[in-house]
């Protein structure tokens, strides 16, 4: 019986002080909810339908990942510069946040290449999206 009660102390340990850490414990718990929030609310039907054109070829990630993958990049706020998603595609717990392989987070590169076929008519698409989206 001892023994039980001991276990139980194991797993259940007492709180003896709660101080501060240094530790980030949850800084991205939301990416995850949002990411499936954007999945679930149709995201991919509005950008295949409206941005789908802006891609030149097939390779790489379709309209609808970089969308949800530069939504997710804004709405964590780790950092404004886009040169940041390169560090991000070699971290695994990211891509496990976002619910995505590693090998399919975006670099840099796919995220400029993809903002810099936009003309104004697309820009405006856009600008709808994120107001369904959002609104």
């Amino acid at each position: 019986m001892a023994k039980h009660n001991r276990s139980a102390a194991l797993k259940h340990p007492k709180i003896v002080a709660i101080e501060t850490t240094a530790d980030t414990l949850t800084s991205r718990a939301g990416l995850a909810l949002f990411g499936r929030y954007l999945d679930n609310i149709g995201l991919g039907w509005f950008s295949d339908r409206w941005l789908g054109p802006v891609r030149k070829s097939k390779k790489g990630q379709s309209a609808t990942e970089c969308i949800r993958l530069i939504l997710l990049f804004f709405i964590d706020g780790i950092s404004r510069h886009l040169s940041y998603f390169d560090p991000l595609k070699e971290d695994a717990g990211y891509a496990a946040t976002v619910e995505r392989d590693p090998d399919d987070l975006l670099s840099s590169h796919a995220v400029k290449r993809f903002f810099g076929n936009f003309t104004q008519c697309r820009i405006w698409l856009l600008r709808k999206l994120l107001q369904e989206i959002f609104i």
